[in-house]
């Protein structure tokens, strides 16, 4: 998807936090999937913790898919019965979130007109972590009581994404990536169907006479 979309690209050629946040949840599935398709290397998951940090330093946003993705990684390991996993996943988790402990650092060091307010004093830093110019807990800043409603914003969405942002084989690559995941194959897609087991003739044997 990412290499025919048009919005993808407008990201990724800029220096936006969109598109670290785009590098960064991909980087997520891809350990998720890894770990779920080997459970017994680890590495996958730890990888996955850390990153995890760093992708909610970067785009709060990037929490729709770090919960659930945390919460099926701790069932599937079973990591409540393996507490020292789970105590280095803490860990690594919170090396990549301690990211945010740089940047009353940066801000003193490198002062720069268009910042996100002053995070060099703890109020400041508080005002920025809970992103308060946007408001906490929303995707965006505004008034939210003249927007549209779920239906009405999945339904543009779907539009768009059919439409503007790589046509109907978005639809087609998202069903192959489905059952990429689930069966390590695409065949169910691809199999032509049967119509019933075929019975072979037989060839007759009998003697002929003379």
């Amino acid at each position: 998807f990412a290499t025919i979309s048009p919005l993808a690209w407008t990201y990724h050629v800029t220096a936006e936090v969109f598109a670290l946040n785009n590098a960064l949840v991909a980087v997520i599935l891809l350990c998720l999937v890894k770990y779920m398709k080997d459970k017994e290397d680890d590495k996958w998951m730890y990888l996955g913790a850390l990153f995890c940090g760093f992708g909610l330093t970067n785009q709060h946003t990037s929490i729709l898919l770090i919960v659930p993705g945390v919460a099926t990684i701790i069932y599937v390991g079973e990591l409540f019965t393996r507490l020292p996993k789970l105590a280095v996943c803490a860990a690594l988790f919170l090396a990549g979130f301690s990211s945010y402990a740089t940047m009353p650092v940066f801000a003193a060091l490198y002062p720069h007109i268009g910042a996100w307010g002053d995070v060099t004093s703890w109020s400041g830093w508080i005002h920025h972590f809970r992103r308060a110019d946007y408001g906490t807990f929303q995707l965006f800043s505004g008034d939210t009581s003249k927007t549209e409603g779920f239906e009405e914003r999945m339904g543009s969405y779907l539009a768009d994404l059919a439409s503007e942002q790589g046509g109907p084989g978005v639809f087609v690559l998202g069903l192959i990536g489905i059952f990429w995941c689930l069966f390590g194959t695409v065949a169910p897609l691809v199999a032509a169907p049967q119509s019933g087991p075929t019975r072979k003739k037989k060839r007759g044997g009998g003697k002929g006479g003379s």
